[in-house]
């Protein structure tokens, strides 16, 4: 992985890959998940048995977005300039390194809400030093593009929170959490990054699980449906619906709701 130093430094990637998905690698060994009673009740739908999403998986995907870039370059995308590209190609790997962290929970819920959960992850206290770095080192030529983008006026922002931003659209490599007619209009993609960066991951995955079961239902009542609406109550109503990820989201904005990622819908 040496040829990507300029893209991603070792340091980042080493902590990327030993927080995230070295536990992702450890877990899957059949002496560990061959214990776990979720493995027990339902071997099938093991995530890991799945195909792999450790370390492996993460530096190929990373790998395969340079080839994708470079062969779309001037033939499926119109042609960039070499510094344009080069943010091209250094962001896209920056994400991809970031975009199965949330494997690291093996259970249902963690499966379920690991796109979310890597959009949160990135603006909590854990990545502060790697922000810093990042800046600093002007890693994959993303600050840079930031910093050009603010003193022309196009955006606006603190850089460290737009980085952070730009990060948590990782989530978008989910089909079915950001389908493609919300990527493609910046209204909705800002109001679907608010909701996953904004709203606890627990409320999140209850609210998914409710739209699911009423479309499974014709007259969208069922006993599934009911039980449901009832843990979004009582979670709603229990203390830690305000803790998480409220206490991380403030650290960064005065008013969330209107200040985030609103370089999405920038006019210039």
């Amino acid at each position: 992985m040496e040829q990507f130093n300029g893209l991603l430094s070792p340091g980042i990637r080493r902590f990327v890959e030993d927080n995230y998905y070295q536990k992702i690698c450890d877990r899957s060994k059949l002496e560990i998940f061959a214990r776990d009673p979720d493995f027990l009740a339902a071997p099938t739908r093991h995530v890991a048995l799945f195909s792999d999403h450790g370390v492996v998986h993460v530096r190929d995907v990373a790998e395969q977005i340079l080839r994708v870039l470079s062969t779309a370059h001037g033939v499926l995308i119109p042609e960039r300039t070499s510094s344009r590209f080069e943010f091209m190609r250094g962001y896209g790997f920056g994400v991809a390194y970031l975009h199965d962290i949330g494997m690291r929970d093996f259970s249902a819920f963690g499966r379920a809400m690991h796109p979310e959960f890597a959009a949160q992850e990135v603006f909590r206290e854990e990545f502060d030093a790697l922000i810093e770095e990042i800046l600093n080192d002007n890693v994959g030529n993303l600050p840079w593009r930031l910093f050009n983008l603010i003193m022309e006026e196009e955006i606006s922002g603190e850089p460290r929170v737009l980085l952070r931003e730009c990060l948590a659209l990782s989530i978008c490599h989910s089909k079915s959490k950001i389908p493609v007619e919300v990527l493609n209009d910046p209204r909705r993609l800002r109001d679907a990054m608010l909701t996953s960066v904004g709203t606890p991951l627990r409320l999140q995955f209850l609210r998914q699980q409710l739209t699911r079961a009423k479309k499974r239902t014709a007259s969208g009542r069922s006993k599934e449906v009911s039980r449901i609406q009832q843990e979004i109550k009582e979670h709603l109503d229990s203390p830690s619906a305000t803790e998480d990820p409220d206490h991380e989201i403030q650290r960064h904005y005065e008013d969330f709701p209107d200040e985030a990622f609103r370089w999405l819908t920038a006019e210039g």
